[in-house]
């Protein structure tokens, strides 16, 4: 029986070094598939080095979307929808409304999950959503941006 890893990120770049070792203690262990969660473009990047086990899923991270200025935000968005034939999913998008992010982010967070959704959409992909202490709100975007295969949420 062989498994997979539905949400890892193999490609953070604290993990340059360990990630080849790591997927070899995964692997003799029967996991053999490996689902990235993409954060940011310099991360998506990082994915193409990773081996053919390592699935790239390329979005911006509700952490992303709090950080950058919208600029930046719009240019790593471009980049992404540039790039989206290249991924098996989309994501890792969502809201996270945990209290160390001010509420003001949370309207934002919204807006760059719709924006991912309505990308899954065009393309038909699959969607990593990571949602903390924002349930009843990512739940009310998808009956309006409703994920278009499948997907999975990530959460805590």
């Amino acid at each position: 029986m062989s498994y997979w890893d539905a949400h890892c990120h193999l490609s953070d770049k604290r993990l340059d070094t360990a990630w080849p070792a790591m997927i070899q203690r995964a692997q003799a262990s029967g996991i053999t598939t490996f689902l990235l969660a993409g954060v940011s473009p310099e991360e998506w990047q990082r994915q193409s080095l990773l081996p053919a086990c390592c699935l790239p899923v390329f979005g911006l991270h509700p952490w992303t979307v709090i950080e950058q200025d919208e600029s930046d935000l719009e240019t790593a968005f471009n980049h992404l929808k540039s790039q989206v034939s290249r991924a098996r999913a989309i994501g890792e998008t969502g809201c996270d409304f945990h209290p160390r992010f001010p509420k003001s982010s949370h309207s934002r967070q919204i807006n760059w999950l719709e924006r991912h959704l309505d990308l899954a959409n065009q393309t038909q992909k699959p969607v990593v959503l990571h949602v903390v202490r924002a349930h009843g709100s990512v739940l009310e975007t998808l009956k309006h941006h409703p994920a278009p295969n499948s997907g999975l949420i990530h959460s805590f």
